[in-house]
This record gives structure tokens, C-alpha cells and sequence, in this order.
């Protein structure tokens, strides 16, 4: 059966680019929209943004910088690291913050170019 475009009805996206299109929900794809939901939130890419631009950032300066509570810079910090996008590291009574390699490796290059543009 023939579509009002022309094209074979039933025919799939991958049949038609030679079986090459990725599945919706590999593992990069499901990271991806990790990333995206944790970056989704304006203090959250702020702390985000500081990570990237330091590489390393302690609790304190985020404190400095941000204009909200520990708690909610607590809590954002948590749904960056359970998005996989940083590592935390306890020194004495203080936590450090910084990206990890593989995201680093992967996702930069990227994520950089979105949040050097200003919304």
C-alpha cells in the first residue's frame, strides 16, 4: 500500500536508512536524557557551568557564588551526581565537587557549547 507521499506504507525509518538507526533507548540515549533533566533546572546548570569551568569546586565557593541554601545546593548537587555527571569527594568536613572523566570525554564538547550561550 502506497502513502499520499509516495512512499511504501509499513516501511520503517531503519529499513528505509539501510537498518542503521539507533534504538530509542540504548544506553546513551538514556543517559542523555538524565543529563538533560539535571541540566533542566537554572541553579543546577549554574553549578554545573562551575564545575566545567574550575574543574574542581569545593561546597564553600558554591555557597560564595550561588544565592541559595546548603539544602538546595545539597540537592542540586545529588541530581548532578545521580545524573552521572559529577563526582563527589569528602576532604575533612568539606565536599568537592568535579566532572567526571568519562562524561567529561563523551559530553563536554557538547554541553559546553550549550552553556556558553547565554538563554
Amino acid at each position: 500500500m502506497i502513502t499520499a507521499s509516495g512512499e511504501p506504507r509499513g516501511e520503517t525509518m531503519a529499513a528505509r536508512h539501510g537498518g542503521s538507526v539507533a534504538p530509542l533507548h540504548d544506553s546513551a540515549t538514556d543517559q542523555l536524557i538524565a543529563i538533560f533533566k539535571a541540566l533542566g533546572e537554572k541553579s543546577r546548570m549554574e553549578v554545573f557551568r562551575l564545575v566545567l569551568e574550575h574543574g574542581e569546586i569545593g561546597c564553600t565557593e558554591l555557597e560564595e557564588r550561588l544565592s541559595v541554601s546548603k539544602s538546595t545546593i545539597s540537592y542540586h548537587v545529588k541530581t548532578l551526581y545521580q545524573a552521572g555527571l559529577i563526582e563527589i569527594q569528602r576532604r575533612g568536613r568539606f565536599f568537592h565537587y568535579y566532572l567526571r572523566q568519562d562524561v567529561a570525554d563523551r559530553y563536554v564538547p557538547f554541553l559546553a557549547g550549550i552553556l556558553s550561550s547565554e538563554f
